[in-house]
């Protein structure tokens, strides 16, 4: 765990994130209002040190998006492993949301274009273990 303002943060288990190395994609279902998940929508992901960092593709259009930002809570498949995470919004201009765009253009080279429409740019989201 890390300091998070004055609150500990949870922090990714170094063997989850190892086993993650080679997939392609996650899993993710943000909480609706009532605290129901919504159905789980396949994402591409990167990893930025031990942090993870999702994207919608339709940008803050994507209900999903919008549910996780209003939220903040769901549920994320990791490697088979189904876990409550909390989502956090990147600011676009943040040097964050730049290494994770670099990171996304490293991983993904050959669909690289659809992670630089300028809607996916604004839908960075910081996926940690609740």
């Amino acid at each position: 765990m890390h300091k998070e303002g004055n609150f500990l943060a949870k922090q990714w288990d170094p063997q989850l994130l190892k086993s993650l190395t080679n997939e392609q994609t996650i899993k993710v279902a943000p909480d609706y209002a009532d605290h129901r998940a919504l159905t789980p929508i396949i994402v591409w992901f990167v990893r930025v040190g031990n942090d993870l960092y999702v994207r919608a593709y339709r940008g803050p259009r994507s209900k999903w998006y919008q549910s996780a930002v209003k939220q903040g809570t769901g549920q994320a498949e990791l490697d088979g492993h189904q876990l409550s995470v909390k989502f956090a919004p990147v600011d676009r201009s943040s040097f964050v949301n730049k290494t994770v765009n670099q990171e996304y253009l490293a991983k993904y080279h050959g669909n690289s274009m659809l992670w630089m429409v300028e809607n996916a740019l604004d839908s960075t989201l910081k996926v940690s273990p609740k």
